[in-house]
């Protein structure tokens, strides 16, 4: 009901205020909007926006700060320590006489103030009489200081007249900031082995696949004529790969995917890879979503992803693990337990994947559940058993600074799939690596 009782005060303001622009009337509510909160503690900026609006108290304010908020956004850095963002702002006074402004900036809650952010912004601001005085909300982020993982600021800036029942105006800040790592091999080639080197800030998880192929960028949605456009990169594919291996609980094949663009949550996309063992078309079906999605049919409420594998003819399965979900990626996994798959292909007689049989082929989908488009990549070959190409590690930890030597291993022909969880999100999170082989096969034996 938030959208009818603000939208009654804003028809309140413009009869009151009829030359104001839209923008001066949308920040009159926003500047003097108080807390939404629960048990004392404000709700975070991205739920609250300003907060909650006061009709009465925008009614009586005579100045304005345009626009409303300053939202930086999500900022990454993976090799500049400490950089500065901006958000320029204007003071508006509406009123009959001069205005002095007192400018005071705080973090929503304490915890945020750890000093990995400073707030920059002038102390006072003098505005004449229908007059505007623009001015900038600076936030210098030292990247060092941030913890790992997803980062939210947000606070408020007050800006409060210097005379008894003036003007106090609030502006409502927001950032997502994201210290990286800069991890890469330092050459996309390879015979015996290769070196990764992390010159970024952080440190990164990395992993490494056979190579699968290769997709290009391609136009998913088709917007109506003047309609403006909706990204779709998020969720089309540029490059597929897997792996396996082995666990105390069995067999893990896990597939990877890359896509062109980052999302901001993985839940919004459904991942499908279709695995052809005989080859007369698909037999298993692995599938990466969201947990109530999959169980009930309903979004989870904490967001949870899962992956599960189904045998095709029956459309019988077993939820499989649990998936990362990180905010702000362009890295999607799916991994299932081999002899789960092969438990199905047994009780239901399909194919298996066994020592006799190792090589099936797989295609990976993608379907965007707001809008119904989707992306499907051509086919591609593994190995299950003795993979033609595979790396040691296939899995580390590269700190900050740090190299790591990788040795490539298998006799077939084939390329490995990099991939670098805490690069900057995007192209940067992966990396084809070519592997040089003079002989070899291509793993189908």
């Amino acid at each position: 009901m938030s959208s009818p009782h603000v939208a009654g005060a804003a028809a309140l303001l413009r009869e009151l205020h009829p030359k104001w622009s839209v923008a001066e009337i949308k920040s009159a509510l926003m500047n003097t909007a108080t807390d939404a909160e629960r048990g004392g503690v404000p709700y975070a900026v991205a739920l609250q926006r300003a907060g909650r609006v006061q009709v009465d108290v925008a009614a009586e304010t005579s100045s304005v700060v345009v626009p409303g908020s300053a939202s930086f956004g999500v900022k990454e850095s993976d090799r500049n320590a400490v950089r500065t963002f901006t958000s320029e702002l204007q003071v508006r006074n509406k009123g009959s006489s001069s205005k002095t402004f007192a400018l005071t900036s705080e973090f929503r809650t304490p915890g945020q103030n750890d000093g990995s952010i400073t707030l920059i912004h002038p102390d006072t601001i003098t505005v004449g009489k229908g007059k505007s005085k623009s001015f900038e909300l600076r936030l210098r982020v030292d990247f060092r200081l941030l913890p790992a993982g997803f980062v939210e600021r947000d606070g408020f800036l007050t800006l409060t007249q210097m005379s008894s029942g003036g003007d106090v105006l609030r502006v409502p800040f927001h950032i997502l900031p994201t210290v990286r790592s800069a991890a890469a091999a330092s050459d996309a080639e390879a015979e015996d082995d290769f070196r990764l080197r992390n010159r970024g800030l952080s440190s990164t998880l990395v992993d490494i696949y056979q190579f699968g192929v290769q997709d290009g960028n391609e136009n998913l949605i088709r917007e109506a004529r003047g309609a403006p456009n909706d990204p779709d990169d998020w969720f089309d594919i540029r490059a597929t790969g897997a792996h396996v291996f082995d666990e105390p609980f069995g067999r893990v094949l896990e597939f990877a995917i890359v896509t062109q663009g980052l999302r901001s949550v993985a839940n919004m996309m459904v991942t499908l890879v279709w695995i052809d063992v005989d080859g007369h078309g698909p037999d298993y079906l692995v599938q990466v979503a969201d947990l109530g999605l999959v169980t009930t049919g309903s979004f989870d409420p904490t967001g949870l992803m899962v992956s599960a594998v189904f045998e095709l003819t029956s459309g019988n399965g077993f939820l499989e693990f649990f998936v990362a979900n990180p905010r702000n990626t362009a890295l999607q996994t799916a991994p299932i337990v081999l002899e789960d798959l092969n438990f199905l292909g047994e009780l239901f007689g399909a194919p298996m994947i066994t020592e006799d049989h190792p090589t099936f082929r797989y295609m990976v989908e993608t379907i965007d559940l707001e809008t119904g488009a989707g992306d499907t990549t051509k086919n591609a070959k593994f190995n299950a058993i003795d993979p033609a190409v595979d790396a040691d590690p296939q899995f580390l930890a590269l700190p900050a600074g740090a190299r790591a030597t990788i040795s490539v291993l298998g006799s077939g022909k084939g390329d490995l799939l990099v991939l670098y969880y805490n690069n900057v999100a995007g192209r940067d999170q992966s990396q084809v690596i070519e592997v040089e082989r003079d002989d070899g096969d291509d793993g189908d034996d």
